[in-house]
């Protein structure tokens, strides 16, 4: 590490007959953060009423039974015993599920927003667009009051409901982990048979071992300026592109 310079590349020791790669002319892309979280558009949220942080009032003998229920429906459909809820108190409970609930969504629709970015800078064709039904509300609503406000208080027509709306943006965000290394992988793959050894001597023409040495090296070195000086930010460019055509190839099998 201590042999590299600044542009990376290494550089030759002393009396060395190593010789020196050719300085990279490509400026590094700089990506701010913007594109990924914008928090002016996360409103705070609420102060939590949970009896953890205040007291809440306990349920009446009369509203018991009905909190009890409630504390059992919730345990189903979480896939959990009935029974396990029942010692909480059920404003303790709701309290805790609103907070969880609204960290959820608020995160998810970051996650979505930079998975969106990312599929820009990747050019990728494939893309989510807004269409008359079936719209994810954590894709296209701003707002984490507003996504709440349509996937549990009032539906809006062309949405998808809560609970299909946290399954699509999942089953989204496992497609795009999964295209992002497949085409990371291919990219620098590809990216480094081109550069191969294999690749560089194909382009020699016959000759002695020595002088064929001292050609191999200036065929690198005109492989690698032609890639660079074809693109503004050098080889970076080329990766992304390879990186591009990957990710779309990756996208598809969904």
């Amino acid at each position: 590490d201590d042999e590299r310079g600044v542009t990376g590349h290494p550089q030759p020791r002393s009396g060395s007959t190593q010789r020196e790669l050719p300085a990279s002319t490509g400026r590094p892309q700089e990506f701010g953060n913007e594109p990924f979280f914008n928090s002016r558009e996360q409103r705070q949220a609420p102060a939590s009423t949970s009896s953890l942080l205040q007291a809440a009032a306990p349920p009446s003998a009369a509203q018991r039974p009905v909190a009890d229920e409630l504390l059992r429906e919730i345990a189903r459909a979480a896939g959990i015993s009935p029974d396990l809820l029942q010692s909480r108190d059920p404003h303790e409970v709701a309290a805790e599920i609103g907070a969880v609930l609204r960290t959820t969504v608020e995160q998810l629709a970051l996650l979505l927003k930079a998975r969106a970015a990312a599929k820009i800078l990747a050019k990728s064709t494939h893309r989510t667009m807004i269409s008359a039904a079936d719209n994810n509300p954590l894709k296209f609503v701003p707002g984490t009051d507003d996504m709440l406000e349509i996937m549990f208080a009032r539906r809006r027509a062309g949405y998808l409901d809560a609970r299909h709306s946290v399954e699509d943006a999942f089953r989204d965000l496992k497609t795009h982990e999964f295209a992002t290394y497949a085409a990371m992988q291919a990219a620098l793959s590809r990216l480094l048979d081109d550069l191969s050894p294999e690749a560089i001597g194909r382009k020699l023409p016959p000759t002695s071992f020595s002088s064929k040495k001292s050609q191999a090296w200036d065929a690198f070195v005109a492989t690698w300026r032609t890639m660079e000086e074809a693109h503004e930010n050098g080889m970076l460019d080329i990766f992304l592109a390879y990186f591009a055509e990957a990710y779309a190839k990756a996208d598809k099998q969904k």
